[in-house]
């Protein structure tokens, strides 16, 4: 089951590469990713110790900057104000040849 899964996964990822994003799909994935940092944000102070220290982790993990919820929010928005649906898709078509 886990094999069809992989495989389905590659064949959307395929399907980017070749076809890239509309513009509704960006102001979507765009609106969502938005959503999601603005609820991390209201959360401010009420994240778990737990929580917080899966996050450092996974951020030392991948060579990323550590953030606060608000700092992660407003870079979010920035990155999205800056950010063409050429980009996206030039990245798309790159992670697929």
């Amino acid at each position: 089951r886990w094999k069809d899964a992989i495989r389905t996964s590659m064949a959307e990822i395929r399907k980017l590469g070749l076809h890239g994003v509309t513009s509704g799909e960006m102001e979507r994935y765009a609106s969502s990713l938005m959503t999601d940092a603005e609820q991390l944000a209201a959360q401010g102070d009420r994240i778990s110790h737990g929580d917080q220290l899966s996050y450092l982790m996974e951020t030392v993990a991948n060579g990323h900057a550590f953030m606060s919820p608000m700092q992660s929010y407003q870079m979010s928005a920035k990155a999205l104000t800056t950010l063409t649906i050429e980009e996206v898709n030039q990245a798309a078509a790159e992670l697929c040849s």
